[in-house]
């Protein structure tokens, strides 16, 4: 359930993005990220309009490449979708599959230690 402040805010209207008032919005959630980040002052924040599969894929696009060797862990709909990218592009990957509700510990991992991941 979200919270009522939450739901408020989701009921006005979004700020029109070529205004002031958005472009302070935008450096203030790019200050604030950072700082929960622990980033520098010099860092910069890209703010990726569009859903959390575009995310991935965005992710997976600009890091890694066909030399990489991924580790996915798939406990669900997300780590069934990044497999799937993954697949897409034609990237090496493996997979730990988790049942639902299922922690991932240092047991899960052990077995994938050094054997040339390039990425988690």
């Amino acid at each position: 359930m979200m919270e009522q402040e939450v739901l408020d805010i989701g009921s006005e209207q979004i700020p029109y993005f070529r205004t002031d008032e958005f472009s302070k919005l935008m450096l203030e959630n790019e200050m604030l990220i950072k700082k929960c980040v622990g980033s520098t002052e010099n860092s910069r924040l890209i703010s990726l309009t569009g859903s959390g599969t575009a995310a991935m894929e965005a992710t997976v696009m600009n890091i890694f490449d066909e030399n990489d060797k991924l580790l996915v862990v798939n406990g669900g709909s997300f780590g069934t979708r990044f497999k799937e990218i993954c697949e897409i592009y034609g990237l090496s990957s493996e997979e730990i599959r988790l049942d639902h509700g299922e922690l991932l510990t240092n047991r899960h991992l052990e077995k994938y230690e050094n054997k040339g991941f390039t990425g988690f």
